[in-house]
């Protein structure tokens, strides 16, 4: 049982004269201290600990969205901080720009920018394009990576009346800030054109940036179709990753003969 043994005058350097309390608990003593002094230390505690629960519901909400965004297994720990610059100049312009269109995303959806990628296998396309995802999501959008197969798989997967229809499919990729297509006019036909058209022209009027990644520009215009070809050209930056395929640095050189 607590018992007040004695009381006396006591100076705090913050708040001036109080009263402190000689408290008594199974033997042991103990004077109390400042009470303004007590109320700003729970205070500090109670704010801190709100921020902290702010910051572990902000850290789940972006590792839920990171799970919808469809990246794949093999790109998980993929970033900007360990994406490999060792290829020159070009591929850091390269890098810059995309960094820079990531951190300034609010900045590219109202200038409603779109970008192309292409270049051979291994350039990094999908590496730089899953960074820039991630750090959209770090600063509150929305993002998915897929590929013109997956849309087209989606919308057809409708026609067994699964309870969705193919409006709502095509309004998921529509109404998410920043879509990414992946193989983007590999094995196209008539209905995909279709779809891909809907799509980036509903996303170009919301001002909602796609990217689109493709292996080359030769014959884009006529495997994607005039229309895409033409929208995706409005406001649009076009990055040409025309360095080695990183995994043939990989392949050791066989020793000449002597």
């Amino acid at each position: 049982m607590f018992n007040i043994k004695d009381i006396k005058k006591v100076i705090c350097d913050t708040h001036g004269e109080y009263e402190s309390s000689l408290w008594e608990f199974k033997g042991s003593e103990t004077w109390s201290g400042c009470l303004e002094c007590t109320k700003a230390r729970l205070s500090l505690k109670h704010k801190e600990r709100c921020i902290q629960g702010v910051k572990e519901r902000q850290q789940l909400a972006i590792q839920s969205l990171l799970k919808r965004s469809a990246i794949p297994v093999g790109f998980n720990n993929v970033s900007f901080d360990n994406y490999n610059l060792d290829d020159g100049e070009e591929q850091s312009k390269v890098f810059n720009l995309c960094k820079r269109f990531a951190t300034n995303f609010k900045v590219a959806k109202q200038n409603n920018v779109q970008g192309v990628f292409f270049g051979n296998t291994g350039t990094g396309k999908t590496s730089l394009a899953i960074s820039i995802i991630k750090k959209v999501i770090e600063d509150g959008n929305t993002a998915i990576f897929t590929s013109m197969a997956d849309i087209a798989y989606a919308i057809k997967e409708t026609f067994n009346n699964d309870g969705r229809t193919e409006h709502m499919v095509l309004q998921g990729f529509i109404d998410i800030d920043l879509l990414v297509i992946d193989e983007c006019g590999v094995n196209f036909n008539e209905f995909n054109k279709e779809k891909l058209f809907y799509i980036i022209n509903k996303r170009f009027e919301k001002c909602n940036p796609t990217i689109i990644i493709t292996n080359n520009l030769d014959d884009f215009e006529e495997r994607i179709g005039s229309r895409v070809f033409s929208r995706m050209q409005l406001s649009s930056f076009i990055l040409n990753f025309n360095w080695q395929d990183y995994r043939k640095k990989l392949i050791p050189t066989p020793n000449k003969p002597i």
